[in-house]
């Protein structure tokens, strides 16, 4: 089951294990051997989880993701990221918390000057 969604998400996202691994903060060799049926830490598992925006519970199970949530999905809401997009995003995952903070507030507030300003 684990192997299964793992599968599921690093194929959609278009990330490897290796990537995975690495941006989670686990070794790769340990994360390959999730494709032999290994199941990792919970500890790990929240990682993955928070990575991918998806439960724990949710990696051990059988489902299929959420349409709007499967990037491969034919119902999603989202278009596909551009190649500088992933770029930002995978610096954006190898921030610290601290750093991501940074980016959400900026993020935001540039979202939000401008929608304002095209209220206007």
């Amino acid at each position: 089951m684990f192997a299964n969604q793992i599968k599921k998400l690093c194929d959609g996202y278009g990330e490897s294990l290796r990537q995975l691994a690495l941006a989670i903060g686990v070794d790769p060799s340990t994360a390959s051997g999730w494709n032999r049926g290994a199941v990792p830490r919970k500890s790990t598992m929240k990682k993955i989880a928070d990575h991918f925006g998806v439960t724990v519970e949710w990696l051990l199970s059988d489902e299929p993701l959420p349409g709007k949530w499967d990037p491969r999905a034919e119902s999603s809401d989202f278009a596909p990221l551009s190649s500088r997009e992933k770029q930002i995003l995978e610096m954006y995952r190898q921030l610290s918390e601290i750093g991501k903070l940074t980016v959400d507030t900026t993020v935001l507030k540039a979202w939000n000057d401008e929608h304002h300003l095209s209220e206007m």
